[in-house]
């Protein structure tokens, strides 16, 4: 690489990267890393609560709500980066959890009741009405 007293160009700045200044410091209270905790506290818990009604979100739920507490701790250590974003999937991921657990409630109830007596008589029933309404439609 030239550098300016070589006759080379110089970048826009004014001097060679050799040379140049220190960069400008962050503003006093503020922090320049990121949560990476917080971040996946929100992925997780925005995303349990659709997957929650196939169960799977009750485990991203949870991962989500311990990931939020570790960001929330975190952000107090970097000067509040990310709180937000950790209780958001603090907040989601539970929400996700209740949602899982209302599905897998109707899960068990409705193989409690389909094996059960009055569960295999409304199968007949609604079985005998599908073909009497099969047969109706096939006659000329």
């Amino acid at each position: 690489m030239s550098t300016a007293s070589e006759g080379g160009h110089q970048p826009w700045g004014g001097q060679s990267p050799e040379h140049g200044q220190p960069g400008y410091a962050a503003a006093p209270g503020t922090s320049t890393g990121s949560n990476g905790a917080a971040v996946g506290a929100l992925v997780l818990g925005l995303l349990s609560v659709p997957f929650g009604v196939i169960v799977l979100g009750g485990l991203l739920g949870l991962v989500a709500v311990g990931l939020g507490f570790l960001g929330v701790s975190r952000a107090r250590a970097m000067g509040g980066t990310g709180q937000g974003m950790a209780i958001t999937g603090i907040v989601s991921g539970v929400i996700g959890i209740l949602v899982a657990a209302a599905a897998f409630a109707v899960l068990v109830s409705g193989f409690r009741f389909f094996n059960s007596e009055e569960g295999q008589d409304t199968l007949e029933r609604i079985q005998s009405e599908i073909q009497a309404d099969l047969s109706e439609t096939a006659a000329p």
